[in-house]
């Protein structure tokens, strides 16, 4: 009789296998037991070693440049980095984590026998590197998107005995590998540096290091082009035909809401945001009188007349319209609706796109700013109505701006002190109110120094600074009435 024996043979994963326990053991030894040179002598060979599993190197590359920094070893991040791309140069996963390490860098290093040294080195001229870190960040992921659309991306090195592909990337993935490709694109480029978006980014040859100070260097509002228009950003067919970074911007963005649908929503409220920051009425602030009194003091008043025509009219904008601050002054004007941070927030609404809830309260800020108070209020209490579950937090938030417009509320602006015995002042801003009733009470001074002193000579282990404020009565009258109380007096008036 003949038994037939089946044997079945599991194919196991070694590589795989391998990087769960070095990374597992890694992030053990890095996080909970604050270990980083253990942690950084098992990663760093790991992820330089064209054997290993090469969809997760590129988790490796964070860890590293973690431990360097705990390590105050930060000045051999760079030769790391670059070693890395090299060994992984076909590896799109790895060059993209590459990519965002240098953005989280520290950007600053001196120069040391001709050579840049990174961090606090001490000693050589210092040097800036924000720049050209940005610009190796972007050749890198415009090197690993190309590893990604050849279809060529996670494989490991040639010259490795393990050369199959890995698995292939999800849109999903490669729809959010764009959306940082725009943010690198982005980085140091908004605010008042916006106006940089201009220029193209020269991807094949790295800037030099800036001795100067970038971190203040100077800015200013949204561009102008030559007839006074806003600069704006349209979206170019490809990414070689891009006339500027802003253009390349547009077109990432463009490019993540095609590779994964469902990423729309962030895409156009990234958009969004951006215009708003560039176009939007916020851009006044810099002036008195936007949000309430101030004496105006160290503002540009150059146009000051316009600003304050401009505020008046704030509530008479329609959805396309906008009043903003450029580079060349105050300007009412026209955006269309691909630039038009209304427009793009309510499109998110509408379709019900992801970032709904963001869109909704930048909508509800965005009316407030415009003082179109009403409108601002509907937003608020759709939010309210819309995110019932929202954590509480955000939930009290959205009723404190409610409130804040629908209810009687005031406030007293600050005044000067003034002399004893001499008339004063107040300043008091209201909303939704007719009349305020007024009284003043005397303040039990003696009483008050009386217990500071029977404090004092208690001698306590640990003072407590704030009972020996006596400039702050009135806020602790006000913030704390039952230790404080008793220092009211009789009403005078």
């Amino acid at each position: 009789m003949c038994v037939a024996t089946c044997v079945v043979f599991v194919p196991v994963n070694r590589a795989e296998d391998r990087a769960n326990d070095v990374l597992a053991r890694a992030k053990e030894k890095l996080r909970e037991e604050n270990l980083p040179k253990e942690a950084l002598e098992s990663l760093r060979p790991w992820s330089l070693d064209p054997g290993s599993d090469p969809d997760r190197i590129g988790e490796a590359v964070p860890l590293v440049v973690e431990a360097l920094a705990r390590l105050n070893r930060i000045n051999e991040a760079d030769e790391y980095l670059e070693k890395t791309a090299a060994v992984h140069a076909r590896n799109g996963k790895v060059l993209h984590a590459v990519a965002m390490a240098y953005v989280s860098l520290q950007h600053f290093g001196h120069v040391i026998d001709n050579r840049f040294v990174r961090g606090n080195a001490g000693t050589g001229q210092w040097q800036d590197s924000r720049d050209r870190d940005r610009a190796r960040a972007l050749s890198l992921m415009r090197a690993a998107e190309k590893r990604f659309i050849d279809g060529v991306d996670n494989r490991v090195a040639d010259n490795s005995a393990d050369n199959s592909a890995a698995k292939p990337v999800a849109k999903r993935e490669l729809g959010e590998f764009y959306l940082d490709f725009a943010a690198c694109l982005l980085w140091q480029r908004e605010g008042n540096t916006a106006w940089r978006l201009q220029t193209t980014t020269d991807l094949e040859s790295l800037p030099d290091y800036d001795a100067g100070n970038a971190r203040f260097a100077g800015g200013t509002f949204a561009p102008v082009d030559s007839d006074g228009n806003p600069v704006c950003y349209t979206l170019p067919e490809t990414f070689e035909s891009a006339r500027s970074d802003g253009q390349r911007w547009r077109w990432c963005l463009d490019r993540a809401a095609n590779a994964a649908p469902e990423l729309l929503g962030e895409t156009l409220f990234e958009r969004a945001r951006f215009n708003d920051s560039q176009f939007g009425v916020e851009t006044l602030r810099d002036y008195p009188t936007f949000f309430g009194y101030h004496s105006g003091e160290g503002a540009d008043t150059d146009d000051a007349g316009a600003v304050r025509d401009a505020l008046r009219a704030l509530d008479t904008l329609t959805d396309d319209e906008t009043i903003a601050k450029l580079a060349d002054g105050v300007k009412r004007f026209t955006l269309p609706g691909e630039f038009n941070p209304i427009a793009l927030c309510k499109r998110i609404v509408d379709e019900n796109l992801t970032a709904r809830e963001e869109a909704l309260t930048a909508l509800a800020e965005i009316m407030e700013n415009r003082r179109q108070f009403p409108r601002s209020a509907a937003y608020w209490r759709q939010l309210l109505e819309d995110y019932p579950t929202a954590v509480t937090a955000k939930r009290t938030q959205w009723r404190e701006r409610l409130d804040q417009i629908v209810k009687n509320r005031g406030t007293f602006e600050a005044v000067p002190s003034n002399v004893a015995g001499r008339g004063t002042d107040l300043r008091y801003r209201f909303r939704n109110g007719k009349n305020v009733v007024l009284s003043a009470r005397e303040i039990k001074i003696p009483e008050l120094i009386a217990d500071i002193k029977s404090y004092l000579r208690s001698l306590p282990k640990r003072t407590d600074w704030s009972r020996l404020r006596i400039d702050q009565i009135g806020y602790r009258l006000i913030s704390d009435p039952e230790n404080y109380g008793k220092y009211l007096g009789r009403e005078v008036a």
